[in-house]
């Protein structure tokens, strides 16, 4: 007989759920899809090593790393790359205040404070946006971007900048505004 209780009891409990089930509002139930340009993850202290035939080619350090539904990935607390040469030495160092990647053509562009060290030819460049294309290995401003380059010996200020993705080449291509040789 305690089956059988057991039985009805169980059926009962069964049959009603079944039927608050079905007597549920299918608009009560809330569902939520992120926007597009919400990230899908986030990362925090993130450092990134990018290899090519088993030798280290670019490292990306940041303290915060976005990575969006599109592949697209933003570094908005800022970010520090090291670019290295096919026997893996270190030649260039780039500091940026924020940062974004677009995945679509993998292309890079920081903003503010942008730092860019060519140590072995010992210049730097300072500006305040800089795009980087990860295809052609450039780096790049637009014409109206000022730009500050120290070399060893003098400061050039400018307006936009071609130059190769090390530094170890660049062109002014809004027009130099001043050279100052530096002495000693």
């Amino acid at each position: 007989m305690k089956k059988f209780y057991l039985l009805l009891y169980s059926s009962v409990f069964l049959l009603a759920l079944t039927t608050l089930v079905s007597c549920s509002d299918d608009d009560s139930i809330e569902t939520f899809e992120l926007e597009e340009n919400s990230p899908i993850m986030t990362y925090l202290d993130v450092s990134t090593l990018y290899s090519q035939n088993s030798t280290v080619r670019l490292k990306i350090e940041a303290p915060l790393q976005y990575k969006f539904k599109s592949r697209d990935e933003e570094y908005p607390k800022g970010l520090y790359v090291e670019f290295y040469d096919s026997l893996g030495l270190k030649t260039t160092t780039l500091e940026a205040d924020s940062g974004y990647f677009k995945a679509y053509d993998e292309s890079y562009s920081v903003h503010r404070n942008v730092v860019v060290v060519n140590e072995e030819e010992g210049q730097t460049l300072e500006t305040e946006v800089l795009y980087w294309d990860k295809k052609s290995q450039e780096i790049f401003t637009d014409s109206i971007t000022p730009v500050k380059i120290t070399t060893q010996t003098e400061v050039i200020n400018g307006n936009g900048l071609r130059a190769k993705q090390d530094f170890s080449e660049f062109k002014i291509t809004g027009g130099v505004t001043g050279i100052f040789t530096i002495q000693e």
